[in-house]
Protein backbone atom coordinates (compact mmCIF):
# COMPACT_ATOMS: atom_id res chain seq x y z
CA UNK A 1 0.00 0.00 0.00
CA UNK A 2 1.94 3.48 -1.26
CA UNK A 3 -0.05 5.19 1.39
CA UNK A 4 0.62 2.87 4.44
CA UNK A 5 4.59 3.39 3.03
CA UNK A 6 4.38 7.08 3.04
CA UNK A 7 3.14 7.41 6.43
CA UNK A 8 -1.01 8.37 5.92
CA UNK A 9 -1.25 6.65 9.36
CA UNK A 10 0.24 10.16 10.71
CA UNK A 11 -1.06 12.67 8.17
CA UNK A 12 -3.34 15.15 9.42
CA UNK A 13 -5.75 14.87 6.56
CA UNK A 14 -5.88 13.24 3.26
CA UNK A 15 -7.08 15.93 -0.43
CA UNK A 16 -8.05 13.49 -3.15
CA UNK A 17 -8.55 15.21 -6.42
CA UNK A 18 -8.49 12.35 -9.24
CA UNK A 19 -10.12 13.33 -12.65
CA UNK A 20 -12.02 9.90 -12.33
CA UNK A 21 -15.27 10.63 -9.85
CA UNK A 22 -15.76 6.95 -9.36
CA UNK A 23 -12.40 6.62 -8.40
CA UNK A 24 -11.98 9.09 -6.21
CA UNK A 25 -15.19 7.55 -4.35
CA UNK A 26 -13.74 4.25 -4.10
CA UNK A 27 -10.26 5.82 -2.81
CA UNK A 28 -12.23 8.34 0.09
CA UNK A 29 -14.62 4.99 0.88
CA UNK A 30 -10.94 2.76 1.10
CA UNK A 31 -9.23 5.18 3.30
CA UNK A 32 -12.70 6.11 5.46
CA UNK A 33 -12.83 2.55 6.04
CA UNK A 34 -8.86 2.38 7.12
CA UNK A 35 -8.47 5.69 8.57
CA UNK A 36 -11.94 6.73 10.14
CA UNK A 37 -10.64 9.60 11.96
CA UNK A 38 -8.70 11.15 9.19
CA UNK A 39 -10.00 14.21 7.50
CA UNK A 40 -10.90 13.54 4.01
CA UNK A 41 -11.42 16.13 1.16
CA UNK A 42 -12.38 15.27 -2.04
CA UNK A 43 -12.15 17.35 -5.24
CA UNK A 44 -16.12 17.35 -6.85
CA UNK A 45 -17.85 17.66 -10.18
CA UNK A 46 -21.58 16.99 -9.27
CA UNK A 47 -23.83 17.32 -6.54
CA UNK A 48 -24.94 13.43 -6.73
CA UNK A 49 -21.31 12.56 -5.91
CA UNK A 50 -20.89 14.92 -3.22
CA UNK A 51 -24.22 13.46 -1.17
CA UNK A 52 -22.85 10.01 -1.14
CA UNK A 53 -19.29 10.98 -0.05
CA UNK A 54 -20.99 13.70 2.86
CA UNK A 55 -22.64 10.39 3.83
CA UNK A 56 -19.37 8.70 4.67
CA UNK A 57 -18.36 11.71 6.21
CA UNK A 58 -16.09 12.77 4.08
CA UNK A 59 -15.92 16.60 2.33
CA UNK A 60 -16.63 17.31 -0.98
CA UNK A 61 -15.06 20.13 -2.68
CA UNK A 62 -17.22 21.16 -5.56
CA UNK A 63 -14.54 21.88 -8.65
CA UNK A 64 -16.17 24.67 -9.59
CA UNK A 65 -16.09 26.16 -6.41
CA UNK A 66 -12.36 26.06 -6.61
CA UNK A 67 -11.55 27.30 -9.51
CA UNK A 68 -14.06 30.23 -8.94
CA UNK A 69 -12.13 30.95 -6.23
CA UNK A 70 -8.56 30.83 -8.14
CA UNK A 71 -9.78 33.05 -10.41
CA UNK A 72 -11.12 35.45 -7.92
CA UNK A 73 -7.48 35.53 -6.13
CA UNK A 74 -5.83 36.31 -9.66
CA UNK A 75 -7.97 39.00 -10.15
CA UNK A 76 -7.13 40.96 -6.94
CA UNK A 77 -3.80 40.38 -7.93
CA UNK A 78 -3.60 41.51 -11.42
CA UNK A 79 -5.67 44.43 -10.27
CA UNK A 80 -2.89 44.83 -7.73
CA UNK A 81 -5.05 44.06 -4.30
CA UNK A 82 -2.17 44.13 -1.30
CA UNK A 83 -1.56 40.35 -0.82
CA UNK A 84 -3.20 40.49 2.74
CA UNK A 85 -6.15 42.24 1.61
CA UNK A 86 -6.68 38.99 -1.21
CA UNK A 87 -6.44 36.95 1.69
CA UNK A 88 -8.72 38.09 3.82
CA UNK A 89 -11.32 38.58 1.55
CA UNK A 90 -10.67 34.79 0.15
CA UNK A 91 -11.31 33.78 3.33
CA UNK A 92 -14.72 35.83 3.59
CA UNK A 93 -15.80 34.50 0.58
CA UNK A 94 -14.75 30.95 1.76
CA UNK A 95 -16.90 31.42 5.25
CA UNK A 96 -19.82 32.27 3.37
CA UNK A 97 -19.78 29.65 0.92
CA UNK A 98 -19.20 27.03 3.29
Amino acid sequence: DVLAALGIARASALVITLHDPQASEKLAHLMRDRYPNLPILVRTGDTRHAEKLAARQITAVPELQVGSMRMLANLFTVLGRPEEDIHRIMEQVRSAVS
